[in-house]
């Protein structure tokens, strides 16, 4: 599966927008964490928050540059100056309705908002690959291209927090099984540990509901490198 836009976020991102399609993807968890950005007090850190208009202001350089280099619908989606979630999700589904409009298969059941407050798009088609990344590219930069790094920034508290609660799992679970951070499991040749390391990754994957995206174990920054 490919993976599009998470963007740290968090996975920068945190950046992005989870959009999947078909071919090579990443592991849930094989991957360290990168630093986090950090979130500024007043930062929405639920989901009702992030309607709130005066919570999700952008910040007026950003703004500016939208106004300037952003696509029409774009411009017009935060003109009030903020783009809350009711929005940013107006945004992904017209990004949606575009790709299908092109001709391309969207896999409704795993088009959502995931646990990181970001939206997930599973194209499944698997014919002509260059033809979809040109749809999507174009369906991209019309309606969400400028609103997924806004959104990233509007929503790091909540991906932060998303974050820090799925390594804590993944560290609970090796342990449950003996396996300790410092033991660097990530890449160990010991088949077992490998495959409990990945089974702790998928269940972590699904309680955060991550879109398949991990961010490692607590306390492995000191043994990764």
């Amino acid at each position: 599966m490919r993976a599009r836009r998470i963007p740290l976020l968090v996975i920068a991102l945190l950046s992005s927008l989870l959009l999947v399609g078909c071919g090579a993807g990443s592991s849930a968890g094989t991957a360290g964490t990168a630093a986090q950005p950090a979130a500024t007090p007043g930062q929405p850190t639920t989901l009702a928050q992030l309607n709130d208009p005066a919570l999700t202001r952008i910040d007026p350089a950003t703004l500016q540059t939208i106004r300037t280099t952003a696509s029409q619908y774009q411009k017009d989606l935060v003109k009030d100056g903020s783009l809350t979630l009711n929005e940013y999700e107006t945004a992904e589904l017209a990004e949606v309705a575009c790709i299908q409009a092109k001709g391309f298969t969207v896999d409704p059941s795993s088009t959502k908002l995931n646990g990181l407050a970001r939206y997930q798009i599973k194209v499944v088609d698997f014919t002509d690959l260059a033809a979809e990344q040109d749809a999507k590219g174009a369906c991209i930069r019309t309606y969400t291209s400028a609103l997924d790094q806004v959104w990233a920034d509007i929503t790091v508290a909540i991906s932060n927090k998303v974050v820090a609660e799925s390594r804590h799992f993944m560290a609970t679970c090796l342990a449950a099984d003996g396996i300790q951070v410092s033991e660097r499991p990530w890449k160990s040749a010991d088949p077992k540990v490998a495959s409990q390391y990945q089974q702790c990754s998928s269940l972590a994957a699904a309680k955060y509901d991550t879109g398949g995206v991990g961010f490692g174990v607590e306390g492995d920054n000191a043994y990764r490198g």
